[in-house]
C-alpha cells in the first residue's frame, strides 16, 4: 500500500531531503561564524550533502556533520 502520502512515497523522500539540506545549511552557518573554521565546516557540508544526494541512508545529518 505505497500511496503518495505514505512514508515510502515520493513526497516523503523529497521532503526529507529538503529538511536534511536545511539542517545542514544551518549547521554550516553556525560552525562558520568563527572564520577560521569555515574550511572544516564546508568540507563537512560537502561530505554529508554527497551522502544524501547519492541516496545513502542518512537519517541524521548532524551526526555526519559532526
Amino acid at each position: 500500500m505505497g500511496g503518495f502520502l505514505s512514508i515510502d512515497g515520493p513526497l516523503y523522500k523529497i521532503l526529507m531531503q529538503v529538511y536534511n539540506l536545511l539542517v545542514l545549511n544551518l549547521l554550516w552557518f553556525f560552525f562558520s561564524i568563527p572564520l577560521f573554521t569555515i574550511g572544516a565546516s564546508t568540507t563537512a557540508l560537502f561530505y554529508v550533502t554527497r551522502k544524501i544526494v547519492n541516496d545513502y541512508d542518512y537519517s541524521t545529518p548532524v551526526k555526519g556533520f559532526w
